[in-house]
């Protein structure tokens, strides 16, 4: 419209130029000068309004891509939390259901030893998951608001065992095989990295099927060591890959997925190794599987 309003006006000035060019008295030179000046300032004007438009179109589509992202983010966000919810719903209310029944049991009925050994067995157990999950969640706030490491000289392949020996009775049908040099020495917070190879290890047994091994070794590459946890479960696909270390990201739905968990493992261990100044890499076992390695800089 402004540019069709723009050519109107061009041409009513240009009629009215004729007609003073055909009076007599009228200096030829001067309106030919006229003539060009007008046809320059059209021209200056048709830029300027398609320029208006081109910025206007531009923004307009910045704008929306804006806008799509934010609510893409925020969309993702809501999946996220309803993700966490669900899962750390189920993950407290398992337990506790188990514990309340456990009790109610001994409050109800008198039992032999060996039900009272069993039941007992399975309560601590249950509460031990409890106290995993709340261990996660305040390492989880404790990252975000005071990141501070006492680094000391830990010796991995020891501190490996003890995990190893308390995984096997929650995972008595996996293999765990430790290959970590009993030599490796890592500079690292001792608490925290003992959670890293916790929930590393504690990873590929959950989805890993019963009966196949995991196993631990540590090797030396130029400039940087090495300590790798490799399975032979189902696998983590490229897209997965980049954000199995988001904060309560599970692969698949909370509605399909059978594995326990509150979608902080993998986040954490991301988490503390960045905060140690090591990598965490995720890649492709072969034939099939997962290979985690924790790089460590020399």
């Amino acid at each position: 419209m402004l540019n069709k309003k723009n050519h109107e006006t061009y041409q009513a000035k240009i009629e009215l130029l004729d007609q003073k060019s055909t009076n007599a008295s009228a200096n030829k030179s001067t309106i030919k000068s006229q003539r060009q000046e007008m046809a320059s300032s059209y021209k200056r004007q048709k830029t300027m309004i398609y320029g208006e438009a081109l910025v206007f179109g531009i923004m307009l589509i910045a704008g929306i891509w804006l806008i799509y992202n934010t609510f893409k983010k925020e969309y993702a966000l809501s999946q996220q939390q309803n993700n966490f919810l669900l899962s750390i719903t189920h993950e407290l209310k398992t337990p506790l259901a188990s514990i309340g029944l456990t009790l109610d049991t001994f409050k109800r009925r008198k039992l032999s030893d060996t039900q009272t050994q069993y039941l007992t067995t399975n309560a601590l157990e249950e509460t031990k998951r409890l106290e995993n999950i709340v261990d996660n969640l305040l390492v989880t706030s404790r990252l975000q608001t005071n990141p501070k490491l006492n680094k000391e000289q830990i010796a991995a392949a020891e501190m490996t065992d003890g995990l190893i020996h308390k995984l096997k009775l929650q995972y008595p049908d996996h293999e765990i095989k430790n290959e970590i040099a009993t030599e490796l020495r890592v500079s690292a917070d001792h608490e925290s990295f003992r959670i890293v190879m916790k929930n590393i290890i504690e990873n590929a047994l959950k989805y890993s099927p019963k009966g196949e091994a995991i196993r631990l070794r540590s090797f030396n590459k130029p400039k940087e060591r090495i300590i790798s946890c490799e399975d032979h479960g189902s696998g983590i696909s490229d897209a997965e890959k980049l954000r199995v270390t988001e904060k309560f990201y599970r692969v698949g739905s909370e509605e399909t997925r059978k594995t326990k968990g509150t979608g902080l493992g993998l986040y954490l261990a991301d988490q503390i190794i960045r905060a140690h100044g090591y990598q965490l890499s995720i890649l492709d076992n072969v034939p099939k599987g997962t290979i985690i390695n924790i790089k460590i800089p020399t």
